[in-house]
């Protein structure tokens, strides 16, 4: 776990119970969490339907009061002022003033967050710019497609240059093209400087991302780290190749470790353990200067899907309950 000095983001025993029917059990949706979001990080929180994490997403930023438990931005309460100045958040399903053009609605909120006059003009310039809305700011919100609302969403997210975006199922009504760019544009935010937080089920937008995930199961942490620690993308390849020698063969067992041998015809594959990327290249290198045809050299080890379901597999294996039904009473959002 990141030691609190590096965290932008610290929960401590964060949990929420709402109160159900008088007939019914108290309903816990997020149960005694302990979680660091590393500054700088593009961080991802992952889980089943009803796992908890938008609750969880809500208490951290100081958005739900917890039933107990602790949330600190910058060392900060997440329910303080001096706090919340630093979160920009884009909920899961928001509604924009239609009748707005994008520039008056980036206004209002510029104004909102005491941005005023020639300081206004220039950042929504360039928050306009960093979400590729430049040149429809005066067409009318309610004219752009799903995917430019989205992205006019992060831009009056960004307006007051806070440490921390925090997204809920951003891309969940996207078309591929809405997607792609709004990766791009979190990929510039994260570019500079900026640390992301995001609240996603496409496990393949989040690996492709993201750098740190937790993933979330009955209102609990189940598994959480550096992403490439935890998939270990690239401990392992697998190699297929055709003209095989044993000259080859020798020249690879200098520095790589090779198992599942197999000659099928013409062809020989194999899986080779690795130490970094630049043996992955080393061994394209070695099989071509031998005169022999490359035809597949591919990561072997597993992604985030493997993992997740693996984790997931196993917290039900050990005995962790599945989501209970969602409760009788509304959730108390609010300073």
């Amino acid at each position: 776990m990141t030691e609190p000095s590096d965290a932008l983001l610290s929960c401590r025993g964060l949990t929420r119970t709402y109160r159900t029917r008088w007939w019914r059990p108290n309903f816990t949706a997020v149960d005694s969490v302990d979680l660091d979001v590393p500054r700088g990080s593009a961080f991802a929180l992952v889980g089943p339907n009803g796992a908890g994490k938008t609750t969880l997403m809500l208490m951290a930023t100081g958005l739900m009061r917890p039933s107990s438990g602790t949330a600190l931005i910058e060392g900060h309460a997440a329910s303080t002022s001096q706090a919340r100045r630093n979160v920009g958040f884009v909920p899961e399903k928001f509604q924009l003033p239609a009748q707005l053009r994008g520039r008056d609605f980036l206004k209002l909120h510029a104004s909102i967050a005491g941005i005023h006059g020639a300081d206004q003009v220039r950042r929504i310039g360039e928050v306009a710019e960093h979400v590729d809305l430049s040149d429809r700011l005066d067409d009318r919100v309610g004219a752009y497609s799903k995917g430019m609302q989205q992205r006019i969403a992060i831009a009056q997210a960004l307006l007051a240059k806070p440490r921390v975006l925090v997204l809920d199922e951003p891309t969940s009504a996207l078309d591929p093209l809405q997607r792609k760019l709004l990766r791009d544009t979190l990929r510039r935010v994260h570019a500079d400087g900026g640390t992301i937080v995001l609240n996603s089920h496409n496990l393949a937008e989040v690996e492709d991302l993201c750098d740190h995930v937790a993933i979330l199961e009955a209102g609990k942490i189940v598994a959480s780290g550096a992403l490439r620690d935890m998939v270990e993308r690239t401990t392992r390849v697998r190699v297929r190749v055709r003209g095989w020698t044993p000259d080859l063969e020798a020249t690879l067992t200098e520095r790589v470790t090779i198992d599942a041998l197999h000659h099928d015809d013409a062809n020989t594959s194999f899986t080779a353990s690795i130490k970094d990327e630049d043996a992955a290249a080393w061994i394209a290198h070695q099989v071509v200067s031998s005169g022999a045809w490359l035809f597949e050299l591919a990561p072997s080890g597993e992604g985030l899907e493997d993992l997740f379901v693996r984790t997931i597999t196993g917290s039900h294996a050990t005995g962790a309950s599945s989501p209970p039904a969602a409760p009788a009473t509304e959730p108390e959002v609010g300073a």
